[in-house]
């Protein structure tokens, strides 16, 4: 026992003088915010097809060729990352989702999404985002159905694998976002908005508690703060959504996540994004 304890010292000694030759650096994010929501809501607070397009339309106040353009920046970065390929699919004049590889027998689907509800600011280190200050989500997903079982993830996502391939699930999904935050200070309400893209799979954990949960990790850039070349961020998100209400008639929502800007990690460079990135501009 004497041996061992001496042998422990004598390790932890080491570890200790090993430590101490590098000078830990603490990172500072310019821009750190706690976002979500854990509501009981009235309403449903997400909005697919027509009245999801509807919200890019009447919230952020988008022209249709504005849309357009935001939707074949997600195709084409969905084709670059995970090597699902939606180009020349055009959309369901009606329902607004686009079908792969068509809407007889679709594997994969591509829909518009409004996220509204209670979402909002929970805690900032940053004056210029008060704490409550409204969040809204304007996206183009990617979910699956049962057919998709049997395809892998393809693009630079996939290739990046160090035991492939990796198999897509019917349960996985992918964002590609508009955050909007609006902010009131002085009088003035100004809107910033943060583009937010899945950098792997939405996974949805496998349990029988409804609803569904869902583990994110995006990409974020904007143009909004950080100098004329913007800023580049990452995101990390637990979203709960109810596809239903219960049985008293709400819908019991909960999403949880963290957005960090300049920098958006010192260790795992490659979530951030540059301003050049060809994904990144859809002006």
């Amino acid at each position: 026992m004497k041996k061992f304890l001496l042998a422990l010292s004598a390790a932890t000694l080491f570890l200790t003088t090993q430590a101490s030759a590098f000078e830990t650096k603490i990172t500072n994010y310019k821009v750190l915010l706690t976002v979500g929501m854990d509501e009981f809501l009235p309403t449903a607070p997400v909005q697919a097809g027509p009245a999801g397009y509807q919200g890019f339309q009447q919230i952020l106040g988008w022209s249709d060729k504005k849309i357009a353009k935001f939707r074949n920046q997600a195709i084409k970065y969905y084709k670059h990352r995970f090597g699902i390929d939606f180009t020349g699919l055009e959309a369901d004049p009606v329902s607004k989702i686009t079908f792969f590889p068509n809407a007889t027998s679709p594997v994969a689907l591509l829909i518009p999404v409004t996220f509204v509800g209670n979402y909002r600011v929970l805690d900032s280190n940053n004056d210029n985002f008060p704490i409550n200050s409204p969040l809204n989500a304007f996206e183009y997903i990617i979910t699956f159905t049962p057919g998709i079982v049997g395809t892998n993830w393809g693009g630079t996502y996939g290739a990046s694998a160090a035991n492939p391939p990796i198999p897509i699930l019917s349960t996985d999904s992918l964002d590609f976002a508009n955050y909007r935050i609006t902010t009131k200070r002085h009088g003035k309400t100004r809107h910033i908005d943060l583009l937010g893209r899945s950098y792997y799979p939405n996974h949805q954990e496998p349990v029988t508690d409804l609803p569904p949960r869902l583990t994110e990790v995006i990409q974020m850039f904007t143009h909004d703060f950080g100098g004329k070349h913007g800023a580049c961020g990452a995101g990390f998100l637990n979203v709960a959504i109810p596809s239903a209400p219960n049985s008293d008639g709400l819908w019991p929502t909960f999403v949880r996540g963290t957005f960090s800007f300049e920098p958006a990690s010192t260790v795992l460079t490659d979530l951030c994004v540059s301003g050049d990135d060809e994904f990144t501009t859809f002006e």
